[in-house]
This record gives C-alpha cells, sequence and structure tokens, in this order.
C-alpha cells in the first residue's frame, strides 16, 4: 500500500503535491472544528439535565454571571443558541472543504490524464503497434480517476477521520486515563481487525474490477471500430452478451470493493463517537454516585 501511495506522489507535480499537503492541514483544521462542535454538545446537555450545575461548575459559572442572565432557563436558551450557531459554522466550514476536495480531485484528474494522454502521443509509431488502443484509452478515462478518487480523496478523509479520533481519545485521557486506554484497545483492536481481514480481498476486488473494466474498454472498441463487418456476420449479440458479461463484473466488485474502502474512515467515526459515549456514560455514572 506504501508502494501504491508513493508511486502516486510521484505522478504530482511539486504544486500539486503542496495543494495536498495543505489539504492534509485543511483536513486537521477540519477534524478539530468537528471535534469541538460536537464535543460543545456536553455543556449545554449537561444544564438540561441538571440546572444546577451552573453553580457548581467553575466555567459555566463565570460565564452565567458575566453576562448577567437573570435565570437559568433563560442561561440554557443562550447556550442552546450557541451550540446551533457553532453547528451551522461546523457544517458550513465542512460543506466549503468538501468543495476545496472535489475541486482538487476533478483538477488532479484533468493534468493527470492530459499529461498521459500527452505522454502517448509523444510516442513513435512502433509504440502502438503492440499496444491495444482500448488499455490506453481506459489509462486515461477510467484508471486515472481510480486513482484520484479512489486514493487521494480517502486518504485526505481518513487523515481528517483519524485527527477527530486522536482529539476525542486526548479528552478521554484527560477525564480518565483508564477509560481512554479501555476505550482505545477495544475499539482500536476492533478497527484493526477489520483492517486485516478485509485488506486482501479490497486488492482482489479492485484488481478484478480493473480487468473487467479493461474488457469493457476493449470490445467496445472493437465493436464500434469493426461496426462494418459485425454488421454483416450479425455477430451484434455476442459482442453484447460479453460486454454485459463484463460490465456486471466491473459493477459488482466495483460496488464491494468501495463500499469496503470505506471501512477504515467509518471505523474511525465510530472510535470517535464512541468515546463521546463512554465520555458521557462516565459523567451520568460519576453523578449517580455522587448522589
Amino acid at each position: 500500500m506504501n508502494n501504491i501511495v508513493q508511486k502516486i506522489f510521484s505522478l504530482l507535480s511539486p504544486r500539486e503535491r503542496l495543494l495536498l499537503y495543505l489539504l492534509f492541514v485543511g483536513a486537521v483544521v477540519m477534524a478539530l472544528i468537528d471535534a469541538v462542535g460536537i464535543v460543545s454538545i456536553m455543556p449545554f446537555m449537561a444544564v438540561v439535565a441538571n440546572p444546577e450545575i451552573i453553580q457548581t461548575n467553575q466555567w459555566l459559572a463565570r460565564v452565567y454571571f458575566f453576562f448577567r442572565f437573570e435565570s437559568p432557563t433563560t442561561f440554557l436558551f443562550f447556550l442552546g443558541m450557541m451550540v446551533l450557531l457553532l453547528l451551522v459554522i461546523t457544517n458550513i466550514t465542512k460543506a466549503f472543504f468538501a468543495w476545496l476536495q472535489l475541486r482538487y480531485g476533478a483538477m488532479r484528474a484533468y493534468s493527470l490524464s492530459s499529461r498521459l494522454l500527452s505522454k502517448y502521443l509523444a510516442q513513435p509509431y512502433m509504440f502502438f503497434l503492440n499496444r491495444n488502443t482500448a488499455e490506453l484509452s481506459r489509462n486515461i478515462l477510467s484508471l486515472v480517476s481510480v486513482v484520484v478518487n479512489g486514493v487521494l480523496r480517502q486518504i485526505v478523509a481518513v487523515a481528517e477521520k483519524a485527527v477527530g479520533a486522536l482529539v476525542i481519545i486526548a479528552l478521554l485521557l484527560y477525564v480518565d486515563p483508564y477509560l481512554a486506554v479501555t476505550t482505545s484497545c477495544v475499539l482500536g483492536g476492533i478497527y484493526y481487525a477489520i483492517y486485516i481481514t478485509v485488506r486482501r480481498k479490497l486488492l482482489w476486488w479492485g484488481q478484478q474490477s480493473v480487468d473487467a473494466n479493461f474488457y469493457c474498454y476493449k470490445l467496445t472498441s472493437e465493436a464500434l471500430g469493426g461496426i462494418k463487418d459485425l454488421k454483416v456476420l450479425e455477430r451484434e449479440d455476442y459482442f453484447l452478451n460479453l460486454f454485459s458479461k463484463y460490465s456486471l463484473r466491473n459493477a459488482k466488485y466495483a460496488a464491494q470493493s468501495g463500499v469496503v474502502a470505506l471501512i477504515p474512515m467509518y471505523s474511525l467515526e465510530v472510535l470517535a463517537f464512541g468515546g463521546i459515549l463512554c465520555i458521557v456514560l462516565y459523567f451520568l455514572a460519576l453523578k449517580q454516585n455522587l448522589a
């Protein structure tokens, strides 16, 4: 996997690599903003569950007396509006970052496919005599998109989720180190087990999808390129059946590999929200013990 990532990085120009690094920085910032947005709900939930916490918590008390709220109800309304405002700002920021990711992916697909076509056109005529033009077309039109959407964008997405999970783990460490270690080991172990289980299967599905996609391009090129002979020999059904076979195979394996490829990202999301749930349950248990 590391070799694949290194090869893909080598295809990028210095400017394109710099933009990708900036996307990584943006992913870190987005993960922090997302984590802050999630954690900000906790004070609101705490006040809803127990309004008396306004007097016992020094931070809530400082805000309460600084703005001179008349009652816990008005303070609760203020907290709710702040959480809502933060939620709106967070989602607007996430939408903007998603646009940056999509734009980067689209522009890299454009630059890589143009660069690849330029390389092909610069080759001597003998280069094309020993190669299938359908395969070359597939490399330009299909595989470039696979590289961009299946690798580059997924790396950024996983980085964002990983940082978010680390922030939650850090918060757990602050609240209760034992709880943090236990939660991280259990959820991290589940993530690692899933990764080991699906890794080889994912590579196999991906290769099957690529191979089937190649035959779809090959059959399409041969059928349309030799349409006159195809009509004379009445071989339309033959090519159509072959194309349907490989097209169905490509769709099936592409769907399977696409879903499995998302598992690491969503596993990290489970780790993050699982950590938040553990914090909430911890405080509930602590409250019951104090009562």
